[in-house]
């Protein structure tokens, strides 16, 4: 029978369950309560008729004893004792507290010189392999020993057996592995602790003990030179929760039964954040395509009909923040005036100040592009608008190696999710010059970096410097020419018509770049200059109520988190 406190516990467990999920991670964190509720025996699965875990020591001692005068030797401790007076926290009566050394004989494998490296035969176990093994994948490794190698050492030293355990100890560590039999394989010295089980120790519940977030920031907390160690020594001193042998059975049982509810909780929020996406997604492609005001009206309708479902899922956000810019660069917020001066008229402008400043060696002749094609205009615009070429609308300032100390802006310095530039900016002297800072920018110009261009490294010199700002090769800088809006041809590049543009254009895998002559000849849909101020304004105005919509999910998401802690604290000391 549990206790009166051990079943208000479960019964607190199980009531708020399903909410428990939904928070912030909250999947994982429902597994770690579950796994170390069972280690502190408050999972309901005490029995007063269980036979006490201290006779189940005894037995394990006696199996020793007999094991010392088979094989002459005396067995010994070799990790500090530990007392029941610093016990990390309160157990059943009928449990006890001891150490792993005390019921494994813990080891490693025997070392392999590399001189036996085989290309095939018997595999190595390492840690990767480990964590492979439990996902059910097939490992693979390119070394290998010979079998008669494998057959000397199983001789020599023995290899594992059915129910001992393996546990990570390098890198990932603390992950355990149940050896099940059907395995042929030798796992590499440092790399795996070895937990052999000769006193028929329940694997499972061992497992489950290694798995729980009491064991785990234990051995968590121990480190090595240059990475993460599990060593030997540490598994032998580890302080374990030991249960009576048949509630160490039910413990497994029932939370097996929870971690298959997990499972199944796990899968339908998927199903539920998909669906969800797809929603959100195809509603908002539904508003972007729309080709006239009445199919317009009804997509948006749709979309507030189910906004309060599509933003249970936070992703749908970022969608709607993208569709929020294609809207706008296809003329479709609403923002058109007839008595905007046309596009067109604007280009001549440009053409004149172009020119004017080429005559006074402010800056270099343009590139020669060929003229647009229908082909390259992926959607129709308003009739005031007009398709140009990026080169089109602004310039350089030209490049030189710095001779002074100068104001030096690298791709890091730009902050991508706020689209401006963060502290990382150095004043260098020369002779401190990376040989990437040669592009000469001035306040007003926009850069853009064209190395991992999806990363959209994209920002606006907002301010003047002290000392004059030289930026990387790495950009493309375009200071755009009077008429045009540099926050407006800031949104553009950040569009999907766009970044479908730049996609198309890359080339290398590593590090995926777009070349400066490619970017600039990229299209970009023009309207009046009246409306690009219009739009940066209303831009701006959805931007804000999309940063509150973030703000509101984080906040419910807080709600949710604080909402399991104080129920877990309910629950666990």
């Amino acid at each position: 029978m549990m206790t009166e406190t051990t079943t208000q516990e479960t019964d607190l467990l199980f009531q708020h369950f399903a909410t428990l999920a939904t928070g912030p991670d909250g999947i994982a964190r429902l597994r770690e309560l579950i796994l170390q509720l069972a280690v502190q025996g408050k999972l309901g699965t005490q029995d007063p008729g269980d036979e006490p875990a201290g006779f189940l020591m005894d037995r394990i001692n006696l199996k020793k004893a007999r094991l010392d005068i088979k094989t002459r030797k005396k067995t010994q401790n070799d990790f500090p004792p530990f007392s029941d007076e610093d016990s990390p926290f309160h157990i059943p009566n009928n449990w006890i507290w001891t150490q792993l050394g005390e019921l494994f004989e813990i080891t490693s494998s025997k070392r392999i010189h590399e001189s036996d490296w085989k290309s095939s035969g018997i595999p190595f176990l390492r840690a990767r392999e480990i964590v492979s093994l439990l996902k059910g994948e097939v490992f693979s490794s390119p070394i290998f020993i010979s079998e008669e190698l494998y057959e000397k050492v199983k001789l020599q030293t023995g290899v594992p057996e059915p129910n001992d355990i393996l546990v990570t100890g390098v890198g990932t560590v603390g992950i355990p592995y149940i050896v099940t039999g059907k395995e042929k394989f030798y796992f590499k010295d440092g790399n795996v602790v070895w937990l052999k089980n000769s006193f028929s120790i329940y694997a499972k519940f061992i497992e489950l003990v290694v798995k729980s977030p009491y064991i785990s920031n234990v051995i968590n907390e121990t480190h090595g030179t240059t990475v993460k160690t599990f060593t030997i020594i540490k598994a032998k001193s580890l302080v374990i929760p030991l249960p009576p042998l048949a509630e160490q059975h039910r413990i497994v049982e029932k939370v097996d039964r929870l971690m298959a509810l997990c499972d199944e909780l796990e899968r339908q929020q998927q199903q539920e954040r998909s669906t969800c996406l797809r929603l959100g997604t195809a509603s908002f492609a539904g508003l972007q395509n729309a080709e006239s005001p009445g199919e317009f009206g009804g997509q948006w309708a749709q979309i507030c009909d189910t906004f309060d479902l599509m933003l249970d899922c936070p992703e749908n956000v970022a969608v709607l923040r993208q569709t929020i810019l294609h809207l706008a660069v296809q003329g479709k917020l609403g923002t058109q005036n007839e008595r905007d001066e046309p596009a067109s008229v604007l280009s001549k402008k440009i053409l004149d100040e172009k020119k004017k400043l080429q005559k006074q060696g402010i800056i270099s002749r343009s590139r020669s592009f060929p003229e647009i094609t229908s082909e390259e205009k992926t959607y129709a615009i308003p009739k005031k608008w007009l398709w140009l070429r990026l080169d089109d609308i602004g310039h350089n300032w030209g490049q030189k190696e710095p001779n002074n100390s100068f104001t030096y802006i690298d791709v890091a310095a730009i902050d991508n999710k706020k689209g401006e530039i963060g502290d990382y900016v150095d004043v260098l002297l020369p002779d401190e010059a990376p040989s990437r800072a040669r592009k000469l920018v001035r306040k007003g110009t926009l850069i853009y970096s064209t190395v991992r261009p999806y990363l959209l490294n994209i920002a606006i010199i907002e301010k003047e410097f002290n000392p004059e700002p030289i930026v990387s090769t790495a950009f493309a800088v375009l200071h755009p020419f009077e008429g045009i809006s540099n926050r407006y041809l800031f949104y553009y590049l950040r569009s999907k018509p766009f970044i479908a543009y730049v996609e198309s254009q890359m080339k290398g895998m590593a590090y995926p770049a777009i070349n400066d002559q490619k970017f600039h000849m990229g299209l970009i849909p023009v309207p009046p200059t009246a409306e690009q101020h219009r739009i940066v304004e209303k831009v701006d105005r959805l931007m804000a109520l999309c940063d509150q919509l973030e703000a509101q999910l984080k906040g419910r998401a807080g709600v949710q988190e604080r909402f399991a802690k104080a129920v877990v604290g309910g629950i666990t000391p």
